[in-house]
C-alpha cells in the first residue's frame, strides 16, 4: 500500500490500468514473451517505449529494464501489471 501512495496509486490501480487488458490479451496471444523471475534493473527513462503499452518512457519517470532472453523496458506499473497477469496466465495453465 505504502508503495502504491509513493507512485501516486490508488488501491485499485491494477483493475483501471490500461495496461491490464493489453497485457493480458498480449501474454495469451504470444505478442508479449512471459517473465520468469521478475528480476529487473530500474534506472530513470531513457526514451524507449514500454514494452507493455507502447507509450513513451520520460526521462524523468523511472523505468525497468527487462533481459530475460529478450531485452525490454516498462514502466514501473506496467512492469507490475505484466507479472502478475504472468503469474496468472502461468497458474491457469497447471
Amino acid at each position: 500500500m505504502r508503495a502504491l501512495r509513493a507512485w501516486g496509486l490508488k488501491n485499485d490501480w491494477l483493475t483501471t490500468s490500461k495496461s491490464t487488458p493489453t497485457c493480458a490479451s498480449r501474454l495469451a496471444d504470444g505478442s508479449l514473451f512471459r517473465l520468469s523471475s521478475g528480476t529487473v534493473w530500474a534506472a530513470l527513462g531513457g526514451g524507449d517505449n514500454c514494452e507493455v503499452c507502447g507509450d513513451l518512457i520520460l526521462e524523468t519517470q523511472p523505468q525497468y529494464e527487462i533481459r530475460e532472453g529478450k531485452h525490454a523496458y516498462a514502466h514501473v506499473v506496467c512492469f507490475s501489471i505484466w507479472l502478475v497477469e504472468a503469474k496468472i496466465l502461468d497458474a491457469s495453465a497447471e
